[in-house]
């Protein structure tokens, strides 16, 4: 399901590819490469600011081959866990004139941005796993 397409988005990237998730579904944007690497205990859970997250990285879920990218380098926090990437590029406004809703591709300037339900796409990733 496409959300409502009028909006901030948060940009982020996975490989060369660019994504964009409403700003309303990230609370917080961190920068794994500034952090101390202890945060990130065993790869399957985030700890910051006294709370722990469940980790999920976004590239397999997006169809990409995380062996063949390297270590994620930032994490997007939701309300319920921290989506690892590869980078995040900046928050974008889109209008709804720049989607093509076929496929769901926004035309921002020279990047051509996927858009992206978060929740939908993590929810989905993990009934996949779990069955």
């Amino acid at each position: 399901m496409l959300p409502d397409v009028a909006g901030a988005y948060v940009v982020f990237g996975i490989g060369e590819a660019l994504f964009g998730a409403p700003i309303d579904q990230v609370t917080e944007v961190l920068d794994l490469t500034q952090r101390p690497l202890e945060r990130l205990i065993r790869g399957s859970v985030l700890h910051t600011r006294g709370e722990i997250f469940e980790t999920q990285d976004l590239a397999p879920a997006l169809g990409f081959d995380r062996t063949k990218l390297g270590t994620a380098k930032a994490a997007l926090l939701t309300q319920s866990l921290a989506a690892l990437v590869d980078q995040v590029c900046g928050i974008r406004i889109i209008t709804r004139s720049q989607i093509d809703p076929r496929f769901k591709v926004a035309a921002h300037g020279e990047e051509l941005i996927r858009i992206v339900d978060l929740h939908a796409l993590i929810q989905t990733h993990q009934d996949r796993k779990a069955a």
